[in-house]
């Protein structure tokens, strides 16, 4: 079981309702907690302990995942971040640009096709093996080692064909 994690300050007026817990921290205006979470006084007011974050979140996104609902910007934006992906990351995934995925978290519109590439995408993710899991891992080290390989290119011909340029 993780370390429960708490979040400042609730406002009784609309952090709680008949005893649950509106989760906003997620990103999402829909999720509600029935229990896992402790109210708890702080040195700022009142605040709440959730227990095992990282449990629900993975939950929160199966449900995402599951749903046949059209994915909400917040969503989208749930499950990208959930899977550790950037913005760039993302896009060059689903083969559309940075901006792209900006528009669909900002605004919305996400089509079908790209909703339902996310959505697999995190169910695999989340799955017992981590096979998905760790080639997304590998293919986040090399979207970060992509910023390097953007400089010029050059090469040569040679005796033996064309190489690379010694840099």
């Amino acid at each position: 079981m993780t370390t429960p994690v708490a979040f400042p300050a609730v406002n009784k007026n609309t952090g709680m309702k008949d005893n649950r817990y509106h989760y906003i921290e997620s990103g999402l205006n829909n999720v509600w907690l029935e229990n896992g979470f402790e109210v708890r006084e702080t040195p700022y007011g009142e605040g709440i302990s959730i227990h095992n974050v990282d449990g629900l979140h993975r939950v929160i996104g199966l449900a995402l995942s599951e749903s046949t609902a059209a994915l909400s910007p917040a969503a989208f934006k749930f499950l990208r971040v959930e899977m550790d992906l950037s913005q760039k990351a993302l896009a060059r995934l689903l083969d559309k640009d940075e901006q792209t995925i900006s528009l669909y978290e900002r605004k919305g519109d996400i089509p079908a096709l790209v909703a339902g590439a996310v959505r697999q995408f995190y169910r695999e993710y989340c799955e017992v093996d981590g096979t998905f899991r760790d080639l997304m891992q590998r293919f986040v080290e090399l979207d970060n080692q992509l910023g390097d390989m953007e400089r010029e290119l050059s090469f040569m011909e040679t005796p033996d064909g064309w190489q690379p340029k010694a840099a």
